[in-house]
C-alpha cells in the first residue's frame, strides 16, 4: 500500500469539514443556547447533517487504499473516539457521544485490513453497487427495520440487547448518544467508498486524473482530524463569550 495524496479528495474533505463546523455551530445555538432556529428542526437540516456524514464516510473509504500503516492509523482514530466518549460523559453527560464517527471510522479501518485481500477479488463496479445496495437496505437497522420501500421488514427485538449489539447496529432500549455511527449500516457505505477508489484507479489513466485543487479547502482537508477534535470546544468557547458579552451589554 503506497501513500499518495489526491488533492481533489483533500478539497472535498475540506468542504465537508467546513460544512460540519457550520452545522455544529447552528446545532449548538439551537439545542444548547436555546435560540429559536426553526430550520434546525426541519428535514432540510437532517439532510444537511446526513450529507456531511455520508461524505466523510465515503471519502474515508475511498482513501483507505492510499495510506500506509492502516492498522496503526485505525487504532489511533479509534482511541481518539474513545477519548471523546470519555470526555463527553465526564463533562457534559447530557450531550455524550458513544460510538461516534471517530469510533466507527477507526473500526472500519481496522476491519478493512483482513478484508482487503478478499475484497480485491470483487469487480469494482459490482462491489460499489452491491455495497451501496446493502447500505440502503440496512439504513434503518438502528430502528429495528431492514429493507426499503415496500420490502421493509422488522427485526427481532432480541437483537437489541447491550452495548456490544449497539456497537454493531442494534441499540438497546434507552441508549442515547448525540453522535451514533454503528458498524451497520455505515460499514457498507465505507465499502462503497473503497470500491469507488478502485473504479477511479481502473478507469482513469494518469493523464485523465482529476487535478482540481482548491488551496484553502485542500489545506483544511489535510487537517480534518485535528479540526474535528478541536472544533466543538472552539465553537462552545466562542458562543459562550458572545452570549456572556451580550448578556452583560443588555443588563
Amino acid at each position: 500500500m503506497t501513500e499518495k495524496r489526491l488533492n481533489f479528495i483533500d478539497s472535498l474533505r475540506g468542504i465537508t469539514i467546513c460544512s460540519m463546523v457550520l452545522y455544529h455551530a447552528f446545532w449548538d445555538l439551537t439545542y444548547i443556547y436555546r435560540l429559536n432556529l426553526p430550520f434546525m428542526r426541519t428535514k432540510g437540516a437532517f439532510l444537511w447533517q446526513q450529507s456531511i456524514c455520508w461524505s466523510f464516510i465515503l471519502i474515508s473509504g475511498f482513501c483507505w487504499s492510499l495510506g500506509r500503516h492502516p492498522v496503526r492509523h485505525g487504532l489511533r482514530v479509534f482511541a481518539l473516539g474513545l477519548l471523546i466518549t470519555g470526555i463527553t460523559i465526564w463533562i457534559m453527560p447530557g450531550q455524550r457521544i458513544v460510538f461516534g464517527i471517530l469510533t466507527f471510522l477507526g473500526s472500519a479501518m481496522l476491519m478493512m485490513s483482513p478484508l482487503d485481500h478478499f475484497l480485491r477479488k470483487i469487480p469494482s463496479v459490482t462491489g460499489a453497487i452491491l455495497s451501496f445496495f446493502l447500505f440502503l437496505s440496512c439504513y434503518n437497522i438502528n430502528q429495528g427495520l431492514i429493507g426499503f420501500s415496500l420490502l421493509t421488514g422488522r427485526l427481532p427485538e432480541s437483537l437489541y440487547l447491550n452495548y456490544y449489539t449497539t456497537y454493531l447496529g442494534f441499540p438497546f432500549k434507552g441508549f442515547y448518544s448525540t453522535d451514533y455511527f454503528s458498524i451497520l449500516p455505515w460499514f457498507f457505505l465505507y465499502l462503497a467508498g473503497y470500491f469507488l477508489h478502485k473504479i477511479y484507479e481502473r478507469y482513469y489513466s494518469a493523464k485523465d486524473r482529476i487535478i482540481w485543487n482548491e488551496r484553502f479547502f485542500s489545506f483544511i482537508g489535510r487537517k480534518s482530524l485535528l479540526i474535528y477534535i478541536i472544533h466543538q470546544p472552539c465553537i462552545t468557547t466562542i458562543l459562550t463569550v458572545v452570549f456572556h458579552t451580550t448578556h452583560l451589554h443588555n443588563r
